[in-house]
């Protein structure tokens, strides 16, 4: 995470012509983050903008997160596929898009009736237990997908393609930009305990406020959901990627 000392340059203004349109999108949506947290950074103290490249099957497909907090209040997360070249955006009390479309969880949706995504991680003891969440939802969802990419599963959620998503291994660049979108669109965001997720989260829970609390009933929360799983693998502060285990 970077401080922003500086005024950026206009948004467009050094992003060439010439490059293919998803680095054009990523490069604009770097600048527009940067503008806007050096707007707030004189009311709030200090401002901070968290970046992610998620892998995704080969190394040209990524999917990339920039998120803005000040003061732990994430104010503009922007997730980027270009696979499908979709923008999905958030601005703190303005609202979470995709592309020009305003988008909003739909709070009727039950638990049988959901679609679900979750992610393993690299970690063995916590994929099982991820799986086991599955386990013990199943039967009863209308089917779950593995996303392989926290920050995309969120804003799947955000933008209705899922109904739930949870994760129980993240670091503030996998979730920082979605939370917002899940937010601003009207859902809900806690970590496994049930509490309020934040940058310090690493874990997750996403969904709208009824479904939320159909999925915690039917994993007996607190009970299950608090239950104690392997203490965090610490973060390697030379990388914002987290040590693997060897092959």
């Amino acid at each position: 995470m970077n401080q922003v000392s500086n005024p950026p340059a206009t948004p467009g203004s050094s992003v060439p012509d010439q490059a293919p349109s998803h680095v054009r999108a990523i490069l604009l949506a770097t600048q527009e983050t940067l503008a806007l947290l050096f707007d707030v950074a004189p009311t709030f103290g200090e401002a901070r903008v968290c970046s992610a490249q998620t892998p995704r099957e080969s190394e040209t497909s990524v999917i990339v997160g920039f998120t803005g907090a000040v003061q732990g209040q994430i104010l503009l997360g922007i997730v980027y596929d270009p696979l499908r070249h979709e923008l999905f955006s958030a601005r703190y009390r303005k609202g979470a898009w995709l592309g020009k479309r305003r988008l909003a969880l739909d709070p009727a949706i039950t638990l049988n009736a959901a679609l679900i995504g979750f992610d393993i991680g690299y970690d063995d003891a916590v994929a099982g237990e991820a799986l086991g969440w599955a386990s013990r939802l199943w039967p009863g969802p209308q089917s779950f997908r593995i996303m392989g990419s926290a920050a995309l599963g969120l804003a799947y959620v955000a933008a209705g393609r899922l109904d739930l998503y949870f994760h129980l291994r993240l670091y503030p660049w996998d979730t920082a930009a979605g939370m917002l979108l899940v937010r601003e669109a009207g859902g809900l965001v806690t970590d496994r305990h049930g509490g309020p997720a934040d940058l310090s989260s690493r874990s997750c829970v996403a969904a709208a406020a009824p479904l939320l609390k159909s999925f915690c009933s039917r994993l007996e929360q607190p009970g299950t959901l608090a239950r104690a799983s392997p203490a965090p693998e610490p973060l390697d502060p030379r990388s914002r990627v987290p040590n693997r285990p060897k092959e």
